[in-house]
């Protein structure tokens, strides 16, 4: 995978992290705005620190696995799940939030949803649009 598909990748991993966030805010704000903005941060970080241990360890930016196989999808699957996990471990014993089985379903649903959701966009229609379009362009200058 390019180091452009890689970084329009991750930039997109992490916006679907910070809207599974927004939305979970939105959908529990009792306070307002500052306890949101507040506590946005501190409910992000266990899942993107899930994500970051994940990532490498199963190969979700591998530039060997081309984005638009089913290996690129699964590796997607199983680096979210363990990401998930790190996260409520971290939310949990680190931050000393609840962890329920609620939040435990709920979180992994949307977060699969928006991940998963982004990853199956970008590899259906983003990287292949972007493969064809070097190739046209690597034809073109021979």
């Amino acid at each position: 995978m390019s180091r452009n598909w890689a970084r329009v990748l991750a930039i997109g991993d992490l916006l679907a992290f910070v809207v599974f966030v927004i939305l979970g805010r939105i959908v529990h704000a009792g306070s307002g705005p500052i306890d949101w903005l507040a506590n946005a941060p501190r409910i992000a970080a266990p899942f993107l620190l899930g994500w970051v241990i994940a990532a490498p360890a199963f190969g979700a930016y591998a530039r060997a696995t081309a984005p638009w196989t089913g290996r690129f999808l699964l590796n997607s699957a199983f680096t979210l799940i363990a990401a998930d996990l790190i996260a409520f471990a971290v939310r949990g014993y680190l931050f000393s939030d609840s962890v329920t089985e609620p939040f435990v379903l709920t979180a992994f649903a949307f977060t699969a949803l928006l991940v998963l959701g982004w990853r199956l966009v970008f590899a259906r229609i983003l990287a292949p649009r972007t493969a064809r379009d070097s190739l046209s362009q690597e034809a073109v200058r021979q």
